[in-house]
């Protein structure tokens, strides 16, 4: 015979709620090691780009012709957007 609220006929709710706990416990574990691994490859990827970013380092570029924001929106720091 079934319990009542259990169609399944597994058990009753404390064997459901052992049930959600098991998955919650895999789930948070498996989360965990998912965010160790991105941010194994975030820190990789800082390093990479300080690293490109030497390769650039005292570089500067001389636009002749239209730019959005203008020149002189962009010497004076503004974010500028032309409207």
């Amino acid at each position: 015979m079934r319990p009542p609220g259990d169609p399944s006929g597994r058990g009753g709710d404390s064997s459901r709620a052992s049930e959600f706990g098991a998955y919650m416990a895999n789930k948070v574990a498996k989360l965990g090691v998912q965010f160790d691994a991105y941010a194994a490859r975030a820190v990789e990827s800082v390093e990479a780009s300080d690293a490109a970013g030497a390769l650039f380092a005292g570089v500067v570029i001389h636009v002749n012709g239209l730019t959005m924001p203008s020149a002189a929106v962009r010497r004076e720091g503004g974010e500028g957007r032309d409207r």
